[in-house]
């Protein structure tokens, strides 16, 4: 399935998109699999500091993702 990044995950990868395998998963499997995919990431996605999307709809760790489902993942925001 494809993960789209955005703001600095997609600066610090040079990466708009991953392509991660596999089947459907929780949320939080397919964040595991992204650290792996793309180490630069690992130490963020592993201490919980993303927000996900999926089929536009801000999701948590045990979300289902499948094939077909939109995947997001960018950084926390703030605002002023």
């Amino acid at each position: 399935m494809k993960v789209r990044l955005f703001a600095w995950f997609r600066e610090k990868t040079g990466r708009e998109e991953v392509e991660i395998e596999g089947g459907r998963m929780k949320v939080r499997e397919l964040v595991e699999r992204l650290a792996q995919e793309v180490p630069q990431l690992a130490e963020e996605l592993r201490s919980g500091r993303y927000i996900v999307a999926v089929n536009h709809r801000i999701a948590g760790g045990d979300a289902e993702v499948d094939e077909d489902s939109e995947v997001a993942i960018f950084p926390p925001v703030a605002g002023g």
